[in-house]
């Protein structure tokens, strides 16, 4: 359990640093040919798909997990 949960923070870690310092790249900023428009549009799109399949995800599996829990205190509230 322990492991898993140490890979995961090392992956996200080394993710993290990787597009941090991927975006802080000058170089492929001007060899862009895209519009600031273009880029704020895709942002948007992408963080909004990623908001709903999370949502899509934690709320049927939270809404299972309270099924399958029957005692109150144990509930995760949504």
């Amino acid at each position: 359990m322990y492991a898993f949960a140490t890979i995961s923070f090392i992956v996200g870690t080394f993710i993290f640093l990787y597009v941090g310092m991927d975006a802080l790249d000058i170089d492929k900023w001007k060899s862009s040919k895209a519009s600031p428009g273009t880029s704020i549009a895709v942002s948007s799109t992408l963080f909004a798909l990623v908001l709903v399949g999370r949502a899509a995800f934690v709320f049927p599996i939270a809404n299972i997990t309270n099924y399958i829990k029957k005692r109150l205190s144990t509930k995760i509230e949504l």
